[in-house]
């Protein structure tokens, strides 16, 4: 089965190397001009929307209603204790997290 991925889904994977804080050249700029960063960000300039754009997320991470999916996302996009680390190493937590094989997660729960 494929999955129809959204183009705001797609925008969302090259985050992932680098994890949070993204950097404002990563940021699609359809993701920043979602209604949920324009209404957070203080200004229009590109800064102010890329504060609010990493902000959202973090809460959206945050506020996930799956426990294991939430502690998984968060280890995927670099919050907690796995910034700093590679996105092999985050993701290969994730799925411990989560009780899957690395491989299985990356082909079959993150693209989710």
């Amino acid at each position: 089965m494929t999955l129809n991925k959204s183009p705001t889904a797609e925008g969302l994977r090259p985050l992932l190397k680098r994890g949070l804080p993204a950097a404002g050249d990563v940021i699609a700029d359809d993701l920043l001009e979602l209604p949920g960063v324009t209404a957070r960000a203080t200004t229009r300039d590109r800064d102010s929307r890329v504060a609010a754009f990493n902000a959202l997320l973090r809460q959206l991470l945050r506020r996930m209603t799956d426990p294991g999916l939430a502690v998984a996302a968060g280890m995927l996009f670099g919050e907690r204790a796995t910034a700093g680390n590679t996105l092999t190493e985050r993701r290969a937590g994730a799925a411990l997290s989560m009780g899957r094989d690395p491989d299985h997660f990356r082909k079959h729960i993150e693209p989710r």
